[in-house]
Order: structure tokens, then sequence, then C-alpha cells
């Protein structure tokens, strides 16, 4: 749902936010109340206003957004503001919470939608205080275009609200100064694919973005598809280490792999990743 709220705002709204207090604030030198003191340095402080209203009155789970303006450190900025909590899906087969990576997929989502090329994903600390598990996308020159994050208790125990919610903002001028990605057309495949699945133990601080190029480098472009699908963190695993299982999935254009050929194929695969960060395999 589209939201849309005041760019002037109370500076308790910021408080309760907890944003911190030494971003450069603009205060308007004659305010017609205390609620419209200063201009708003993000578009997240209407929405978090917007989902205390909902939930104030019964309703749980909410998806907002909010293309506006925001007023941060002296700059006025364009930016699309991103809001979730509660449940993104409930029906008789599944419920899913719209959790950090649900709001993660949605903002890759719109990089695709909008046909730009998106920087890998880094951790860093955003607005301390407002946000926990923050990561966030760099543009050329590394400024900040993207921030997702978890908005921390203390901000959501200032606005009453006593459920997760993860929010995002994006600076839509500097997403549009990406690079387009060429789109490319193939024929569908006419021979079948092979499959094989490999699990390890590594670095935490290894990004899931690094152990694929890795991974595509090594065994080349008959690797079409690599996808995580298990993460386990915690009891039996180092404290600096992450367990780790994706499958892979290779094609050739011209026939059927022999049995010889994706072994080969696939052990390049993993000995490449094992060159690039020392990984611990497992069965």
């Amino acid at each position: 749902w589209e939201t849309v709220t005041f760019s002037m705002v109370s500076a308790e709204d910021l408080e309760r936010m907890a944003f911190p207090k030494d971003k450069a604030i603009l205060r308007i030198k004659n305010p017609l109340s205390q609620e419209q003191e200063v201009l708003r340095p993000t578009a997240l402080v209407g929405l978090l206003g917007a989902i205390r209203h909902n939930l104030n009155r019964k309703e749980k789970d909410l998806a907002f957004f909010e293309v506006s303006r925001r007023f941060y450190q002296g700059h006025e900025e364009e930016v699309l503001a991103l809001a979730v909590t509660g449940e993104w899906m409930r029906n008789w087969a599944a419920r899913q919470d719209a959790g950090f990576f649900y709001l993660k997929g949605l903002v890759e989502n719109i990089f695709k939608a909008a046909g730009r090329k998106m920087p890998e994903w880094k951790e860093a600390e955003v607005w301390p205080g407002t946000f926990n598990q923050t990561l966030v996308l760099e543009g050329p020159m590394g400024f900040r275009m993207t921030h997702v994050g978890r908005v921390s208790d203390e901000a959501l125990k200032g606005w009453d609200i006593l459920q997760p919610v993860f929010a995002a903002e994006i600076l839509l001028d500097d997403l549009l100064k990406m690079p387009r990605v060429a789109r490319k057309f193939a024929e569908l495949p006419k021979f079948p694919s092979a499959r094989r699945d490999i699990a390890f133990l590594i670095n935490r601080d290894i990004s899931i973005g690094q152990i694929e190029s890795a991974l595509r480098t090594a065994a080349g472009e008959r690797l079409t598809r690599v996808q995580l699908f298990d993460l386990y963190e915690g009891k039996n695993i180092p404290k600096d280490k992450r367990s780790l299982a994706f499958s892979l999935q290779y094609q050739k254009p011209d026939g059927t792999f022999t049995d010889d050929e994706i072994q080969g194929l696939h052990a390049s695969a993993v000995e490449g990743l094992r060159q690039a960060f020392s990984i611990e395999l497992r069965q």
C-alpha cells in the first residue's frame, strides 16, 4: 500500500525513532506547530507513524511504500521508502513472516524492474540506535544508495510498536545513475541439465555474493544456476563460521553430460571455491 505523509515532522518523532542527534537536522524558523518544526531527514518516520496507526486498529500484517523527499545532511533527495511487518503470506497451506530477507528481495526486484545493475550487498552500520542487522548497497563512487535493516527495539518502543518492523530506503536518483543491464535472449535448452550439491563451512565475513562469483569463475559458463538452499549457524559450528549448502546446475547447449564430464566440472567448481576461501567440505 502507498502512503503519503508530511515532509515536516516534530523533533519528538525523530527522538521516538532514535534518529542520531549528530546528523544535521533542518529546522523551520517559523513552524506552524510543534508537529511540523523539522524537515524530515528520512521518509521512514512517516511509515512508522502509519504502522502504529494501523496496528492500533488491529491491522497486524502491513507492507507500505512511499515515494517522497527527505532532507538529509543539507541535501534534498528523492527516495523510495519501504516498511513491512507481520506476515506477507497467510493461507491454508502456509504462513510466512515479512522479515529481513523478504524486504531485501523486494529491493532486489526493484533494481531488476528498473533494469539497473545491482552492486553487492555489504554489512554496514546505518543510524545506530534506529537500525539493527543492516545491509547497504553502494554506488560506483562508494556512496550509499540503499539500506535495509531491522528497526531497533529502542525505536519501536518509542513508537509503541510491539512487533518486528523491517525498513529500507532507496535514493532514486542514485539508483537511476547505475548502469543498465543488457538483456540477452537465448533458445530454450534442448538437452537436460545436471545438478550437484555442495555443503561446507566458511568464515562468516564472506558474503554469499562472493561465494557465487567464485563458483562461476571456477566452473565457467556451463554453470547456469547457483542457489543457496541451507544456512546454519549455532550449535556445533565455530562462532566465526557458518554452514552453507548450494545447489549447482550445469548445462551445455550441444549434448548431455557424461558422468566423467559433470564430475570434472563440479570438481573444478569445488576446488576453485576451496582455493579462494579455504572452505571445509561437509558430507
